[in-house]
């Protein structure tokens, strides 16, 4: 056995020297000791529990390494360290396309009115949002017969859905629209998606508008 520990990482580069009687503090996530430093065995197995429960807690651990895992009780959501941020980890929610932050206005649109809405807004967070697929839930019972029609958009030129109409809408299920074609992306401040109702319908028709997509 030699001393001082060399310690490795996968790639093969030295990221701690442990000399005996000495650890590494608060360099890593969890206390990595050197030969004859006490006490070892409840800080052993304090490190194997926080590697159990992949550090769970409100705040990720300070001193990330990349790659390491972390479960967050505050979202109940994994995220993984990239060696720059923290970094969600694909879910049953978002392995195909996560939902986005829908704004206010798109808890419940009145399909009876033409006009615009904006539904999403850019949250500034440095991802881009790729839309995907809307969905639609009605919020009270439809009475209409006369489907209305919409579009989507980021700029008054920059149609992602064109002339969707919503036929037959049921206050017991929901509708679900791809957004077919190049679609605009929103990655920039002041970046806006809006629903625009062109024919309204004849009735009672309010909507929950909820949009998918691929967020990187």
């Amino acid at each position: 056995m030699s001393f001082p520990y060399i310690i490795d990482n996968t790639a093969g580069q030295t990221v701690a020297t442990i000399t005996p009687a000495t650890n590494t503090g608060a360099t890593f996530p969890i206390t990595m000791y050197g030969y004859g430093w006490s006490p070892w065995s409840p800080v052993l197995l304090q490190n194997d529990y926080q590697l159990m429960e992949n550090f769970a807690s409100a705040t990720p651990p300070t001193n990330p390494v990349p790659g390491m895992w972390n479960f967050s009780t505050t979202t109940k959501e994994m995220y993984f360290n990239d060696s720059v941020t923290w970094q969600q980890v694909v879910t049953a929610s978002n392995s195909i396309s996560a939902g986005f932050n829908m704004d206010v206005a798109a808890i419940n649109i009145d399909f009876t009115q033409t006009g615009s809405t904006v539904i999403f807004t850019y949250p500034n967070d440095g991802k881009k949002y790729h839309p995907v697929s809307i969905m639609l839930i009605p919020t009270t019972t439809p009475t209409n017969t006369l489907p209305p029609t919409f579009n989507l958009n980021v700029h008054d030129l920059d149609d992602v859905m064109e002339n969707v109409s919503i036929i037959n809408p049921n206050v017991n299920s929901h509708t679900i629209f791809p957004i077919e074609g190049t679609t605009r992306f929103l990655y920039t401040a002041g970046d806006q998606l809006k629903l625009n109702i062109t024919t309204p319908a004849n009735n009672t028709l309010n909507m929950q508008v909820l949009i998918f997509g691929l967020i990187n």
